[in-house]
């Protein structure tokens, strides 16, 4: 399988801070000779641009979308998988935004791996945070304008999304969630084989499936440097078999890895857990 790394050094839109130091740390490693080791070939590596301009937040992140958007739509096109290297979870409105782009009308599904919803919008946001946003906004129901402007103008289809791992959502997003066709596991329901029916369900008929990795989905004393850690978690192990029961039901048509915060990671432990993570992930897998 054919990938094209792209690395999006940012928390939220400081660049090469916290969760933007991220992916030099996973290069540094030897991210890039692990995959190969696994049979995985790096057509290309590409950096989103350093420098998003002046401008308030939103206009920056608006630029940063943009351009991983751009990225994306051009590794589909040349017939590789885009595998992001981020960074936090905003980068899921790039990805969607170029996936959009370069599939036309073929529908793609979205598994969603992380502790948190991430499906707060401005009112039911309890804090304001924007990566507590991003899967709500690429379903339609947050950040309008900021989706408009990366381009991403036809939403993820809600009844092809399915959260994995998720153990701590504040009670307005937790009634919107509810409102909605997407499908929520906890860790407990994963434990329990919840997983091979909820994916049959949720990504009938699509073309891939965007698989979106937020280590946080991992229990912290696995993976113990990420910014919100939440107790109760899968393992590293759980969550590796679980995303081979996505991709075994579905192509892949993405692959972000997010939320690993290189400052918190005192040991190196949580670094190398991600790479683990996505050497073992791409290993084992078909693309579309």
């Amino acid at each position: 399988m054919e990938v094209t790394l792209i690395s999006v050094p940012y928390d939220q839109d400081q660049y090469g801070e916290g969760m933007g130091l991220a992916p030099a740390a996973l290069l540094e490693v030897g991210l890039a000779d692990r995959l190969e080791a696994g049979g995985v070939t790096i057509k290309e590596l590409k950096t989103v641009p350093e420098d998003l301009g002046q401008g308030e937040r939103l206009d920056r992140l608006a630029r940063l979308g943009s351009a991983v958007a751009d990225m994306v739509s051009e590794a589909r096109k040349d017939e590789t998988i885009p595998v992001i290297l981020g960074g936090d979870c905003l980068n899921a409105l790039g990805v969607s935004a170029g996936l959009r782009r370069a599939l036309g009308e073929r529908e793609f599904g979205v598994a969603w791996f992380d502790a948190h919803g991430d499906f707060n919008t401005e009112a039911t946001s309890l804090s304001g945070y924007l990566p507590g946003m991003p899967l709500a906004c690429v379903c339609g129901r947050a950040l309008a304008a900021l989706r408009r402007e990366v381009g991403l103008t036809r939403p993820v289809v809600e009844k092809h999304v399915l959260m994995l791992g998720v153990r701590d959502l504040d009670p307005p997003e937790k009634r919107l969630l509810e409102s909605t066709p997407v499908v929520y596991l906890n860790p407990g329901q994963v434990r329990a084989g919840e997983t091979k029916e909820a994916v049959r369900e949720q990504f009938e008929g699509v073309s891939g499936v965007y698989l979106h990795l937020d280590v946080d989905a991992v229990d912290p004393v696995e993976m113990p440097g990420v910014s919100f850690p939440v107790p109760g978690g899968m393992t590293i192990a759980e969550v590796m078999a679980a995303a081979r029961t996505v991709l075994d039901t579905a192509p892949l048509a993405a692959l972000t890895i997010t939320a690993v915060n290189p400052p918190k990671d005192v040991d190196g432990r949580s670094v190398e857990a991600a790479v683990d993570l996505l050497s073992e992930i791409l290993a084992s897998v078909k693309g579309i």
